[in-house]
C-alpha cells in the first residue's frame, strides 16, 4: 500500500541516524492514563488479568498479575520486584505464541504498549528496532528503502520483534539462511541480575565478564565442551542444518567465540526465558524485482510432498502445502483462486510455488524451469505476476491457521503442532503422519506447511479437559514424537518449544547436550525467575497435558474466534482499554464464571467491560480486515449497546430521527455559539452536563472543536439565484432533485422535473445528471477545517460547475442520513424512521437506481452503503467521484496545478473499508506530486462524537500517526498539506498533530481556484 502512494520516497524519508538515533519520548509512553488508573480499580484490574491470560495457543494460565512495562526502567522494577519477592516472570508481546510460552501464573509484563522505536540505518540496510514493533511496520518503514526483514511468519500482522527473535521466528521465505538468528547484528538486553548489555559497544565482552562472571565462565566451559567433543558437535550440526527451535540454540556455540556474541545469540529463540532483549538491530534484504506465484494442485499430500525435492533444487522462495482440508476451507473464502473453487476435493492437496528474482530475465528462466517441471506432472502452471493475484494467492495460506481453526465445532479448542524433518524424508513422514492421525481418530486433523524447509503443520481439535481426549492426546504426542525423531527430524521448526514441547527436548538432544541447556539457564537465571516450565519443563513432566483452554459457546458472531490476534495492531484503542481478542476474551471470561455459577466474579468483570469494552470501542471494523476469518468486533458492540441502551436515551434519539434537521442545524449554532462565549465557561458546563448525564452520553466542548458550518440547503441555494431556485423548486416534483452544477459553458442549469426532463437554462441544453449527491450532515455540523469560507459540500458543488457534470440534490436533503448516529450507538428505532426516509428519498431522485448516489464524507458513504443495502442504489464515495468524473474533464481543459508541496494522507477506516484511500491519494498526487501516507497510520477514533464523548481514546489512538507527522514535518522544508476524507476525521488528527487537516475535495477545489 504504502509504497504505491509515495510518489517520490525520497523525498518523504525520515532523515537516518548512522549514531544510533534516540527514539522519541512518543514511543516510551504508557498506554494513557485512564487505563493506568484501570489496573487500580479492582473489577477493572481482574478483568484485565483474565484477559492478559489468554494468547493465540491451547493453554490458559491466570497470571498473579499484569503489569505494563514501557520503558527500561520498568523492566528493572519488575526484575527487583521479582527477585525480592520470589515471584516468576514472562513476557507478553504480540501473544501469537501457540505452545503456551506466553502464559503464566506469575507476573505478565505485556511490552506492546511501548519499545515502539524504529529507524533505518545505513540506508535501510540495516533496522534498529525495539521489541513492540511488528513485522508488518519494520516492513512499511524498511519498504520506502526498497528493503525487507528476513524473518516472515505468517503472523506478521501481529506478530512483534520481541516476539520473532524470543521464538526464532522464520517463515515462508526465510528458511534458515534468514531467520532471526542469522539477521541479527546487534542485541542490547538486560538480564535477571538487572544488568544491561549491548553487543553494539566496543568492549562489551570484558564488561559482560567483569559484571557476570559465572554465566561468562559457563559459556566458555560449555563452548569447550562441544566443540572438543567430535560426536556433540556433529550432533549439533544436525539439529541446526534444517530449521530448529527446540531448545536453546547451541548452534552459537560453534558459530561465535566471544562470550557475549555466543549467549545474545543464544538469547534468540530463547524464549523469554534468559533476559529481556530491549532492542534489537537486524540486517535486512532488497526486495526481489520480480516474483512469480502459482498453486499447483495434486491427487494427494504424498503426490504433492514427492515434488519438493525437485522444486527446492530448482531454486523456489517458497513452497507452501495445503491438504485437502484446507483446500475445502479455502474455497469458503469470499476470494479464491479459480483451481481451487472449480476444484471437487477429496483427497487433494496444493503446493503454492514462489520464485523471487532480481531480474525478469532470471525470472523468466526459472518460470520456464518450473513450467517444464509441472509439465513432466502432467499439471498445468499458471504463474502470475500481478500484485492483487499473487496477494489473493498468499491470503490463503497465511490466513489458514485461524480460519481453519475456526471452522471447529463450537466450544472446543484448535491445538496446532509444528514439526520439521530433513527434505528427503517428507514424503515419507507425511504419509506415516496421516496414518498416524487416522490411527488416533484425528478425522478432521489438517496439514500443511512451509514444505521447502521440510516444516509441517497439523492441527487437532477437542475438548482437551475431558478425560478421554486428554488420555487420547498423551498417546498420539508419544507416538509423533517417535515419528519425527525416527525421520531425523526436530519436534519444533518455528513455533517454539513452550511448555507444549519442553517436556521432550532430552528426548531429541539427549542427555549430555540438555545438562548444557539446563547449566545456561541455571547461569543466566539463577533463582529461575523468567518463565520457568518453558524449555526446561524441571520435574513438570506431564506440563503439556494440563492447563487447557476453554472456548465457552457466547455468541454465533465471534465463537470462531482462535485468539490469534491478528486483529490487535490495528485496533484504536489498543493502547487505552481492550482490543477486539480481549473483547471476545472478556465476554467468554464472562460465560465462564456464569457458567460456573460465579456470579459475583460475572458481575464485577461486566461492570468493568462496559467502560473498557462497550464505551472506548471506536465501532471502524477495520478488525475484520485483518481478522482471517472477517470477524467484525465492531458489530458485537453495536449489538451490546442495543441491548443495552436505556429507553429514555433511547426515547432521546427516536425524537432526534424524526426532527433531524432541527438537530444538525442546532448543533451547528451551538458549536457557533460555544465560539462567541469564554472557553473555559463552555467547557466548564459541558464538563458538568457530563457529571449528571453520563460520560458516554454527553459530549465534551473543548475549544479546538470548530464552529458550526451551514445547512445543506443553504448551499445547495448559494450555487442558484434566488429566483431561479424558487422556480425550479416549483417546476420539481416528488423526491427528485436541485441541479446544482453547470451546463458545459458555465452558466447555470436547472432542475430534473421527472426522470427524463431538465429544464434548460440561457438556451442551452445540459448534459444528462451524473449522480445523485447527498452531502453529509457533518457539513451542516462542522464548519471547515483551515477557517475557510466554504463548506466541503461547496467545494464538491464547485468542482462539479467548473467541470460541467450535472449532479442532483434530493429536495429534502435536510432530514436525511446515513443512518450511521443511531446504528453505531444501536439505537434501532431511529435507525429504521431514518432509513426509510433516506431510502425513499434516494431511490425517488435517483430514478429508482438509475443513476449513482455520491456522498462526500468517507464514514457516511460507508454508512449509506449499510442503510441502502438490498436496494439496488449504488454509491460512490466522494473522493473516488471526483477523481473519476471531475478531475479527468479539469485535465482535459488543460488545468495545471501545483505539485511543490508534500502531501500527508490520513487514510480512514471508512475510506479503508471501501477501498477509496486509493483516490484520495491520486487527487493529491495530481496536486502535490509527493504524498506520503504515514507507516503507523490507523483509525483516528472520534468515531462521529465518540472522540468527544472520550477525547482519551482519540488521543491514544492517534498519537504514534500524529508523532510520526510531526517528525517528518520538522524535518521537511517547504510546504506541507494535511489531508483526509472525513470532516470528524481532519477534526480528531488536527487535534492530535496540532496541524490542520483538511478534506481533499476542499484542497483540490482550493488548488483549482488557485490555478483560474
Amino acid at each position: 500500500m504504502h509504497s504505491h502512494f509515495d510518489a517520490d520516497n525520497s523525498a518523504c524519508n525520515a532523515a537516518e541516524d548512522h549514531a544510533r538515533p534516540s527514539f522519541g519520548d512518543h514511543d516510551r509512553r504508557r498506554f494513557g492514563d485512564p487505563a493506568r488508573r484501570t489496573l487500580d480499580d479492582p473489577a477493572r484490574s481482574e478483568l484485565y488479568r483474565r484477559v492478559y491470560a489468554h494468547d493465540a495457543s491451547h493453554f490458559l494460565k491466570y497470571p498473579s498479575e499484569v503489569r505494563v512495562a514501557s520503558t527500561l526502567d520498568d523492566i528493572r522494577d519488575v526484575f527487583a520486584d521479582a527477585r525480592s519477592g520470589g515471584a516468576h516472570i514472562t513476557f507478553r508481546s504480540g501473544g501469537t505464541s501457540l505452545n503456551g510460552q506466553s502464559v503464566t501464573d506469575g507476573i505478565l509484563v505485556d511490552t506492546r504498549r511501548g519499545f515502539r522505536g524504529v529507524a533505518p540505518l545505513d540506508g535501510g540496510t540495516r533496522l534498529r528496532v525495539e521489541p513492540g514493533v511488528t513485522i508488518r511496520h519494520a516492513n512499511a518503514v524498511l519498504r520506502r528503502s526498497g528493503r525487507i526483514m528476513g524473518p516472515d511468519p505468517a503472523s506478521e500482522i501481529a506478530a512483534t520483534i520481541g516476539g520473532v527473535i524470543a521464538n526464532n521466528a522464520s517463515g515462508m521465505s526465510c528458511g534458515t539462511e534468514h531467520n532471526s538468528y542469522r539477521m541479527i547484528d546487534s542485541l542490547s538486553f538486560i538480564l535477571a541480575s538487572g544488568n544491561q548489555f549491548d553487543t553494539a559497544n566496543s568492549g562489551e565482552d570484558s564488561r559482560f565478564a567483569a559484571l557476570e562472571p559465572s554465566l561468562y565462565q559457563a559459556l566458555e566451559r560449555f563452548r569447550e565442551q562441544i566443540r572438543l567433543s567430535p560426536a556433540l558437535k556433529a550432533e549439533v550440526e544436525r539439529q541446526f542444518s534444517m530449521k530448529n527451535t527446540m531448545g536453546y540454540g547451541l548452534n552459537s556455540f560453534l558459530d561465535y567465540d566471544r562470550p557475549i556474541d555466543i549467549f545474545s545469540h543464544l538469547l534468540v529463540g530463547s524464549e523469554g526465558t534468559l533476559g529481556f532483549v530491549s532492542e534489537a538491530t537486524f540486517h535486512t534484504l532488497p526486495i526481489r524485482g520480480d516474483v512469480a506465484t502459482a498453486l499447483w494442485v495434486f491427487p494427494s499430500v504424498i503426490r504433492a510432498a514427492e515434488v519438493i525435492p525437485a522444486l527446492v533444487d530448482s531454486g523456489a522462495s517458497a513452497v507452501e502445502l495445503m491438504d485437502s482440508t484446507s483446500l475445502r476451507v479455502a474455497q469458503t473464502f469470499d476470494t479464491i483462486p479459480g483451481s481451487i473453487a472449480a476444484l471437487h476435493v477429496t483427497d487433494h492437496a496444493a503446493l503454492l510455488v514462489e520464485y523471487q528474482e532480481d531480474s525478469s530475465e532470471a525470472m523468466a528462466s526459472r518460470v520456464a524451469e518450473a513450467t517444464t517441471l509441472c509439465a513432466s506432472l502432467g499439471l498445468k502452471a499458471s504463474f502470475t505476476s500481478d500484485p492483487q493475484d499473487r496477494a489473493m494467492l498468499w491470503s490463503v495460506r497465511k490466513g489458514l491457521y485461524a480460519t481453519v481453526a475456526g471452522a471447529r465445532r463450537p466450544g472446543v479448542t484448535a491445538l496446532l503442532e509444528d514439526i520439521v524433518v530433513p527434505v528427503p524424508t517428507l514424503a515419507r513422514t507425511c504419509s506415516e503422519l496421516a496414518q498416524l492421525l487416522s490411527r488416533h481418530g484425528y478425522e478432521d486433523a489438517v496439514i500443511f506447511g512451509h514444505a521447502k524447509d521440510g516444516n509441517l503443520h497439523f492441527m487437532l481439535t477437542g475438548d482437551f479437559e475431558d478425560p478421554a481426549e486428554k488420555t487420547r492426546l498423551a498417546t498420539f504426542t508419544e507416538d509423533m514424537v517417535d515419528l519425527v525423531l525416527r525421520n531425523g527430524g526436530s519436534l519444533k521448526a518455528e513455533h517454539g518449544t513452550g511448555i507444549a514441547m519442553a517436556p521432550f527436548v532430552e528426548r531429541q538432544y539427549g542427555s549430555e547436550l540438555y545438562s548444557i541447556m539446563v547449566g545456561i539457564k541455571r547461569a543466566a537465571d539463577p533463582h529461575n525467575i523468567l518463565n520457568p516450565g518453558v524449555i526446561i519443563a524441571g520435574d513438570s513432566a506431564g506440563q503439556h497435558l494440563s492447563h487447557f483452554k476453554e472456548t465457552p459457546e457466547v455468541d454465533p458472531f465471534f465463537d470462531r474466534c482462535v485468539e490469534c490476534g491478528y486483529c490487535e495492531p490495528i485496533c484504536p484503542s489498543k493502547d487505552l482499554t481492550l482490543t477486539p481478542r480481549t473483547r471476545i476474551v472478556a465476554l467468554r471470561e464472562i460465560k465462564a464464571a456464569s457458567s460456573r455459577g460465579d456470579n459475583m466474579l460475572a458481575t464485577q468483570l461486566q461492570s468493568a467491560y462496559e467502560y473498557a469494552g462497550t464505551e472506548t470501542c471506536a465501532v471502524d471494523g477495520l478488525c475484520a480486515t485483518s481478522c482471517p476469518l472477517g470477524i467484525n468486533t465492531a458489530d458485537i458492540v453495536r449489538k451490546q449497546r442495543r441491548d443495552e441502551a436505556d429507553q429514555p436515551w433511547s426515547g432521546v434519539w427516536g425524537t432526534a430521527a424524526k426532527a433531524w434537521p432541527a438537530v444538525t442545524q442546532g448543533a451547528g449554532l451551538a458549536l457557533s455559539a460555544a465560539k462567541l462565549l469564554p472557553p473555559k465557561a463552555v467547557e466548564g458546563t459541558t464538563r458538568a452536563l457530563r457529571a449528571v448525564l453520563g460520560k458516554d452520553k454527553m459530549p465534551l466542548w473543548t475549544p479546538d472543536l470548530p464552529a458550526g458550518g451551514r445547512s445543506r440547503e443553504a448551499s445547495a441555494r448559494r450555487y442558484l439565484t434566488p429566483r431561479r431556485f424558487a422556480a425550479e423548486v416549483r417546476a420539481s416534483s416528488g423526491e427528485l432533485g436541485l441541479n446544482v452544477s453547470s451546463a458545459s459553458d458555465g452558466s447555470r442549469s436547472g432542475v430534473r422535473a421527472s426522470s427524463s426532463e431538465v429544464i434548460p437554462q440561457s438556451g442551452q441544453v445540459p448534459s444528462s445528471p451524473v449522480a445523485v449527491y447527498m452531502p453529509s450532515c457533518l457539513n451542516a455540523m462542522f464548519a471547515p477545517g483551515g477557517g475557510g469560507a466554504n463548506t466541503l459540500q461547496d467545494d464538491f458543488q464547485y468542482l462539479c460547475e467548473r467541470a460541467g457534470v450535472r449532479v442532483l440534490i434530493p429536495r429534502s436533503i435536510e432530514s436525511l442520513c446515513c443512518g450511521t448516529p443511531w446504528s453505531s450507538k444501536g439505537m434501532g428505532n431511529g435507525y429504521e424512521d431514518v432509513q426509510a426516509r433516506t431510502v425513499a428519498a434516494l431511490y425517488a431522485s435517483t430514478g429508482g437506481g438509475s443513476l449513482p448516489v455520491v456522498c462526500d464524507n468517507s464514514s457516511c458513504t460507508e454508512g449509506l452503503i449499510k442503510l441502502l443495502k438490498g436496494e439496488g442504489l449504488q454509491v460512490i464515495d466522494g473522493p473516488a467521484f471526483i477523481r473519476d468524473h471531475v478531475l479527468p474533464v479539469l485535465r482535459g481543459r488543460g488545468l495545471k496545478l501545483d505539485a511543490g508541496s508534500l502531501a500527508v494522507v490520513h487514510p480512514t477506516c471508512s475510506s479503508t473499508h471501501l477501498g477509496s484511500t486509493e483516490a484520495v491519494v491520486d487527487i493529491m498526487q495530481s496536486i502535490s506530486g509527493k504524498v506520503y501516507v504515514p507507516d503507523a497510520w490507523g483509525c483516528c477514533a472520534f468515531a462521529g462524537d465518540r472522540g468527544m464523548l472520550h477525547p482519551e481514546l482519540t488521543e491514544s489512538a492517534t498519537r504514534a500517526e500524529c508523532a510520526e507527522v510531526g517528525s517528518l514535518a520538522q524535518s521537511r522544508a517547504g510546504e506541507t498539506k494535511f489531508v483526509s476524507s472525513n470532516r470528524t476525521c481532519e477534526i480528531g488528527m488536527s487535534r492530535g498533530s496540532g496541524r490542520d487537516y483538511l478534506g481533499v475535495i476542499s484542497v483540490l477545489a482550493a488548488a483549482v481556484r488557485d490555478a483560474g
